[in-house]
C-alpha cells in the first residue's frame, strides 16, 4: 500500500526559504530588461572604447606606476601619505598598474577584444554547426 511521504516542519521551511541568490535570480528572470541593459552597457563600451576609455590602454607614466584609484581612503583628503601611491589629482578612478597604464581604460579595451572573439567564435561555431547539420539530414539514412 502506498504510503504519501512525512514531511517536517524543518522540511517544508528548508524548501519555502529563499537565499539571496535566490532573490537575485527571481528578479532577474521576472524583469529580463535588467540583463539586456547589462549586455547593452558591455557592447556599447567594446563599442566605443576609443572614446569612452579615459586614456590609451597602453600609454605608460612611470611617476604613477601602482597608483591606488581616486577614492582610495588613504589619497581623499588634505594629507596624503609619505610614500607617492596616490596619484596626482586623482586621475585614475581604478588605479595604475605597474607600469603606470590606466587599469580602467585597458578593461575597457579589453571587453572590445572579448567581445569580438566571442562573436568569431559563435560565428565558426553556428557555419561549421549548420554545415554538419545539413550534410547528416541530406546523407543521413532515412528509417
Amino acid at each position: 500500500m502506498y504510503q504519501p511521504p512525512q514531511f517536517t516542519l524543518a522540511d517544508i521551511h528548508r524548501r519555502t526559504h529563499r537565499t539571496t541568490a535566490t532573490r537575485i535570480f527571481y528578479v532577474l528572470r521576472r524583469w529580463p530588461i535588467i540583463p539586456i541593459l547589462i549586455i547593452v552597457a558591455l557592447v556599447t563600451c567594446a563599442a566605443f572604447a576609443e572614446y569612452i576609455s579615459p586614456s590609451l590602454p597602453n600609454r605608460q607614466d612611470l611617476r604613477d606606476r601602482t597608483a591606488a584609484p581616486f577614492w582610495y581612503p588613504q589619497c581623499v583628503g588634505d594629507e596624503k601619505p609619505y610614500f607617492d601611491y596616490c596619484s596626482r589629482g586623482g586621475k585614475y578612478i581604478l588605479g595604475a598598474d605597474p607600469l603606470g597604464r590606466d587599469v580602467l581604460s585597458r578593461i575597457i579595451h579589453g571587453a572590445r577584444i572579448a567581445l569580438t572573439l566571442a562573436v568569431i567564435s559563435i560565428t565558426i561555431g553556428t557555419l561549421v554547426g549548420t554545415t554538419l547539420g545539413l550534410a547528416a539530414g541530406y546523407f543521413g539514412q532515412s528509417r
